[in-house]
């Protein structure tokens, strides 16, 4: 739950067993939980809601594998949570994919340097070599960007080293807390779909359109 990875009904059932035993929080042995208990139910940081301060200073964790494995629980390719490691997303999005033209929305990005993953929300095209793209993240790198982002704008290329495992590498850059290597992977039959209108998304969700599995 720190990191941000797990079934939303452990998170409810977490934050009753905080509210229905906070004064236990202040008496702790713990310095860190009596801090939580100083900072938020004491002096209710972020607002009359403790567990809303809570939420919103990201207490609970917010990462990459939460997000994109919480999202396809969302969107019912997946019945339940599945806590995938990193550098093993090549058992779910199978197809990888070879040329920046192939790219398009809802491919994984998997950095192969780095224990880092993002979806591709939306693709420019390739101009000179350079794909120009949007996508759909969440990161937990302490000293940058933090928790659930689009980033747009971002811009992948082919890397110069391909390595010995002979897949197809690129290179992204631009406004993300992660640089570095990376591959793109699919996952057969997954598939964008246009919005039906009216229609407002929740949230959190990738910038701004429904998603469905084909």
């Amino acid at each position: 739950m720190k990191k941000g990875q797990g079934n939303d009904v452990y998170y409810v059932r977490l934050w009753d067993w905080i509210w229905d035993n906070q004064e236990q929080l202040g008496s702790s042995n713990s310095q860190l939980l009596r801090e939580v208990y100083n900072k938020y139910f004491v002096r209710k940081a972020g607002g009359p809601n403790p567990l809303y301060g809570m939420v919103k200073d990201a207490y609970f964790g917010n990462e990459c594998i939460g997000f994109v494995s919480n999202y396809l629980r969302y969107i019912k390719v997946w019945n339940d949570y599945r806590g995938v490691n990193n550098h093993s997303w090549s058992l779910h999005f199978t197809q990888k994919i070879q040329r920046l033209e192939d790219v398009r929305s809802l491919d994984l990005l998997e950095w192969t340097t780095y224990g880092h993953i993002a979806l591709v929300d939306d693709v420019d095209g390739v101009i000179n070599g350079v794909l120009k793209l949007d996508i759909s993240q969440c990161s937990g790198f302490q000293g940058g960007l933090q928790g659930p982002m689009s980033n747009r704008g971002v811009f992948l290329s082919v890397a110069a080293n391909q390595g010995e495992d002979k897949h197809t590498r690129f290179t992204i850059s631009g406004r993300v807390p992660v640089s570095g290597d990376l591959q793109v992977r699919r996952m057969p039959g997954l598939q964008y779909a246009s919005p039906r209108y009216p229609y407002t998304p929740p949230e959190p969700h990738p910038a701004g359109s429904e998603y469905r599995r084909a």
